[in-house]
């Protein structure tokens, strides 16, 4: 958690969190090729005072890949992105996480053609937190 409780006195009081996230996939079709990347986040984690605890999160990291043309030229590439979600916390430091996020893939004009990519995922799973008094700053 990056910060205390902010916004009390208001219905979108929260914390704000950093995520690191690094990440790797491989195109199938029409050619076998790469893709990995690390994205630095930021996560509003929405005080609900229960269990639940939406989220909204954005941020932009650095790809690498060999996907190459139509979509992409050049192994550099940018990945902005942005989603909503939500926690469900079974545990003080242990929540079911469930996620819509968009992801943009382009080198931002670097080389032509620069097309890009756009993708929407659907994530689930369990997150771990390392600050174990998390729940509790959340409940605030």
């Amino acid at each position: 958690m990056l910060t205390d409780v902010v916004g009390r006195d208001y219905f979108f009081k929260g914390n704000l969190e950093v995520i690191g996230e690094a990440f790797s996939g491989i195109e199938f079709h029409p050619r076998t090729r790469y893709l990995a990347g690390f994205t630095p986040l930021l996560r509003y984690d929405i005080a609900t005072g229960t269990r639940w605890v939406p989220f909204l999160t954005c941020g932009a990291g650095v790809t690498l890949t060999d996907i190459g043309r139509p979509d992409l030229s050049g192994t550099f590439q940018f990945d902005p992105q942005g989603g909503v979600g939500t926690h469900y916390f079974f545990r003080e430091n242990v929540a079911f996480t469930a996620e819509w996020r968009w992801l943009h893939v382009s080198n931002a004009g670097i080389r032509e053609p620069s097309h890009g990519t756009n993708t929407q995922m659907f994530r689930a799973g369990i997150t771990l937190f390392f600050d174990a008094v998390c729940l509790a700053s959340v409940k605030r």
